[in-house]
């Protein structure tokens, strides 16, 4: 029953560390958006107010995404009392990083 347990938990944590990473890649590529329009308004010798509504759809693109990392990181949150509860208590893994305390950042914390 404990090994079941397991390896559900290693399922279930596998695909949330690949969800993680996924929202994650889709930040840092909807920001490149976001960073890259008004080069290209630059490049291309446009009027500013040249494809604002692209400029107002890739912010909220980034934005929602920001809110969908926002829901995962609570996921993640109730699956680790979710963990607790069923008696697998706490698992090394991820890359290392610590959750901090919100009034630290986690520049404050990497000599931690």
């Amino acid at each position: 029953m404990l090994n079941n347990r397991l390896a559900a938990a290693r399922n279930v944590a596998g695909e949330l560390f690949a969800l993680e990473a996924a929202i994650d890649d889709s930040l840092v590529r909807a920001a490149a958006v976001v960073a890259a329009l008004p080069a290209a308004k630059t490049l291309a010798g446009l009027s500013t107010v040249v494809g604002q509504e692209a400029y107002t759809q890739a912010a909220e693109t980034l934005s929602r995404l920001m809110a969908a990392r926002e829901e995962v990181v609570r996921l993640h949150g109730s699956l680790a009392t979710i963990q607790q509860e069923i008696g697998l208590g706490t698992r090394a893994s991820g890359d290392g990083w610590k959750i901090f305390p919100s009034n630290l950042s986690a520049v404050d914390n990497q000599a931690a």
